[in-house]
């Protein structure tokens, strides 16, 4: 957490080598999602051409900065969803 923002980031392993669409959802200090809810972003084309030039398989590090307005002590966690052509997996909900 900044003074201006927050930053995400996402260890993963993609064996498919196919994800793609990315979900963000924030909460609150009281567990509720902070407006304007599920933030979606499909990064198919960006994690395409990252595994074409990668040596490491399917592993990837990803890194997604959201600006906040307003006080960004307010956003008390995230969760996040990577869909690829076999399913979607969801990670914890994690605490800042």
């Amino acid at each position: 957490r900044s003074a201006a923002g927050v930053q995400i980031q996402v260890t993963g392993f993609d064996n498919t080598r196919t994800a793609g669409l990315l979900t963000f959802t924030f909460f609150d200090a009281a567990g509720n999602a902070i407006a304007p809810g599920a933030i979606r972003s499909d990064a198919t084309a960006s994690f395409a051409s990252y595994f074409q030039i990668s040596g490491l398989g399917g592993v990837f590090l990803l890194t997604a900065a959201f600006p906040v307005t307003g006080n960004p002590s307010q956003v008390g966690a995230v969760q996040v969803q990577i869909a690829n052509s076999v399913g979607t997996a969801q990670t914890a909900r994690t605490v800042f």
